[in-house]
């Protein structure tokens, strides 16, 4: 991870999965918010350390260093983030999103379901 590193601001937060315990808590930097036909409350984010995502009836791997998060829970908000952790779904966008402010539920695919920690050390501890 770029932690520390010139030129590359500090993470807003840690995303840790619930599914692949074994995949290290990863960077996230906010994009930016965006919105579909369903919410307004998705989040855009930069990761610093790609994943390898392997897409169906596709051959290889492909990284991945933007997802969209969206909270799990009713009452909880990403804007701004009140309670550590935050339980999120991580979604996969299925085309290129660009500077594009909206996103159709259609082109998002649910990946992961993880939590956001304030710190490492808390992420790496992945404790709920």
């Amino acid at each position: 991870m770029a932690d520390g590193l010139p030129g590359v601001p500090p993470p807003d937060f840690y995303l840790a999965s619930s599914e692949d315990l074994e995949r290290a808590p990863n960077a996230c930097h906010v994009t930016r918010r965006l919105a579909s036909e369903h919410r307004d409350d998705l989040l855009l984010v930069w990761l610093e350390t790609p994943i390898l995502a392997r897409d169906a009836g596709q051959l290889g791997e492909t990284e991945v260093w933007q997802v969209i998060l969206a909270t799990r829970f009713q009452g909880e908000t990403l804007f701004p983030i009140v309670r550590w952790p935050t339980f999120v779904n991580v979604f996969r966008s299925r085309i290129r999103i660009g500077d594009a402010d909206r996103v159709r539920t259609a082109d998002l695919a649910l990946w992961d379901l993880g939590a956001l920690y304030q710190t490492l050390e808390a992420a790496t501890a992945n404790t709920w």
